[in-house]
């Protein structure tokens, strides 16, 4: 008999409100950022938001709807 979705092994630590989060960005790397045509620029939002949504997808078909809510 399998076993019910145990969930994703390792398991994810728990994650705080979306709203809660902080991180740092350098001087340095926001200059380089408003170098970039705004193409480039576009082209990193893209790649950004693909690299997010496989993780979502990943951690769905890991974790079932618990990831989802993350």
């Amino acid at each position: 008999m399998k076993p019910e979705n145990p969930g994703p092994w390792p398991p994810f630590p728990p994650q705080p409100d979306r709203g809660q989060r902080r991180y740092r960005v350098s001087d340095e790397r926001l200059r380089a950022f408003a170098k970039l045509t705004l193409y480039e620029r576009l082209k990193w939002v893209e790649e950004c938001a693909t690299f997010v949504r496989l993780g979502q997808q990943a951690m769905a078909r890991l974790g079932g709807d618990e990831a989802q809510q993350a």
